[in-house]
């Protein structure tokens, strides 16, 4: 009896130190991901985000930074060719969101373009704006290109 609870032992310390004399350490983590957060509870349930789509980069400038030079149209109805201040040109359709406010666009006119934004002024009420985005002509002073 005494002889197997030798052996035990020295089996449990050869099982425990054996990583030690081959130079391991005795607990190696690969990965921190797969440690669950002690502060965490583990009934608690993770709710997933919906995965955004990223921004269109027409939403992150003013409505007064982008410019109108173009509109083409055909059997599909009216697109419009919008600049930004680097220099790179979009085409925009009735119905997608343009500029920082997100207006939507409501019509693409001959030579201009209509943007509805809704905001909220400081009382909370929700008002509804329209801004014209002319088309641009280089000999046009600047404050001709964008009207409310």
């Amino acid at each position: 009896m005494q002889g197997n609870r030798k052996i035990r032992k020295l089996l449990l310390i050869l099982v425990l130190f054996s990583p030690l004399m081959f130079g391991m350490s005795a607990v190696e983590i690969k990965s921190t991901e797969k440690i669950r957060d002690p502060f965490k509870s583990p009934l608690a349930v993770e709710l997933m985000q919906p995965a955004q789509p990223p921004l269109s980069p027409l939403l992150t400038y003013d409505l007064s930074e982008l410019k109108l030079v173009g509109i083409v149209w055909g059997g599909l109805g009216r697109v419009a060719v919008i600049e930004t201040p680097d220099g790179k040109c979009y085409l925009v359709k009735q119905g997608e969101e343009i500029g920082k406010l997100k207006g939507r666009v409501v019509e693409i006119g001959n030579d201009r373009l209509s943007i509805q934004t809704t905001v909220t002024d400081y009382l909370g009420r929700k008002k509804t704006e329209e801004t014209t985005v002319r088309l641009y002509k280089e000999d046009a002073p600047p404050s001709a290109v964008v009207s409310r």
